[in-house]
C-alpha cells in the first residue's frame, strides 16, 4: 500500500528506500528521512545484524544521520489475523529523531490501518496529526473506493449496559485480575443488585483494535494489568504483591495524538 511521509510533503512513495532524500548541499549532512525502530523484514540472523548497526531503510545511511524516526507494528493483533477471527491493525507513528530519547509523546503523524479478516468488504484507517484532530476514511475491499468515516468516543456517563475490560488474554494473571475487575464494578456500580448484567465484556487481542473501540465508542474502558501482573509472576514465579489500582496509559500512536 502506498504511503505519505512529511519529507514528501504529501507526494506518494512505493517502498521503504524512497523515504529518504538528500537536503541541499551544505553544511549539515544529515538526510531529511526516517529511521526505523520497527521489526525487520527478515528473521535471519544476517537481517538481525543489519537492523541492528543500521536500523535505517538505505543500506548507507545512519540512524544517526537521520532527522526522522518512523514506529512500526506492521501487524498487530497477529492472533486473531491468522484464525481470521478478527482484524489485526498496521501501527505507526513519525517522531523527531532523538535517538534511545525517543519517546511516544514526541510522535506528531500517526496513523493505524486495518488489516481485515477474509470476511470482510471493509477496512478502516485512522491518522492524525499534532494539533490536527483525527481523519478517519473506510476503504472498501472490493473495489478499492474510499468513503470518509465519523469516529467519536462513548458519550456514556456511566458504564451501565456498555462494553467495558481489563486484559486477560493468558492463563498468567487472569485470576488475579478478574478479582481486580469484579472489585472495580461492584464499587462502581455495585454488582448483584440487577436482574441482568450491566457491564459486558468483549476482549480484542490488538492494542490498535482495541484502540479503534475506544475511538468508534463502542467501548467505554479498556484497562491493561498485564505489566505489574504478568510480568512479576514470570520472573519470580509467583504474583507477588502490587501497588493500588492504576490507569495504565496505552502505547498507541493515534490515541497519544487524538487525546484520548
Amino acid at each position: 500500500m502506498p504511503t505519505e511521509t512529511l519529507a514528501d510533503r504529501g507526494k506518494p512513495v512505493d517502498s521503504g528506500h524512497h523515504l529518504y532524500h538528500r537536503q541541499v548541499r551544505g553544511r549539515s549532512h544529515r538526510r531529511s528521512g526516517l529511521a526505523c525502530i520497527g521489526r525487520p523484514l527478515s528473521r535471519s540472523k544476517s537481517s538481525w545484524k543489519v537492523r541492528k548497526k543500521r536500523n535505517a531503510f538505505r543500506k548507507e545511511l545512519a540512524s544517526t544521520d537521520t532527522k526522522w524516526k518512523c514506529l512500526l507494528d506492521p501487524i498487530d493483533g497477529t492472533r486473531g489475523i491468522m484464525y481470521d477471527k478478527r482484524s489485526a491493525w498496521a501501527l505507526s507513528g513519525i517522531a523527531p529523531q532523538r535517538g534511545s530519547a525517543t519517546r511516544l509523546s514526541d510522535i506528531f503523524v500517526a496513523a493505524m490501518t486495518e488489516i481485515p479478516t477474509s470476511k470482510q468488504w471493509r477496512a478502516d484507517q485512522v491518522s492524525c496529526t499534532r494539533g490536527g484532530g483525527i481523519v478517519a476514511e473506510a476503504t472498501n475491499v472490493l473495489d478499492g473506493s474510499k468513503f470518509p468515516l465519523s469516529l467519536s468516543p462513548s458519550g456514556a456517563s456511566t458504564f451501565r449496559h456498555g462494553f467495558a475490560w481489563m486484559a486477560k488474554f493468558f492463563p498468567e494473571g487472569r485470576a488475579l485480575t478478574a478479582q481486580i475487575e469484579e472489585q472495580l464494578w461492584d464499587e462502581l456500580i455495585g454488582l448483584g443488585r440487577d436482574a441482568s448484567p450491566t457491564i459486558f465484556d468483549d476482549q480484542y487481542i490488538c492494542s490498535g483494535g482495541s484502540f479503534y473501540e475506544l475511538l468508534a465508542g463502542h467501548d467505554r474502558m479498556i484497562g491493561d494489568l498485564r505489566p505489574l501482573l504478568v510480568l512479576p509472576r514470570r520472573q519470580s514465579g509467583r504474583v507477588i504483591g502490587l501497588p493500588p489500582l492504576r490507569c495504565v496509559h496505552s502505547a498507541s500512536p493515534v490515541r497519544s495524538r487524538s487525546g484520548l
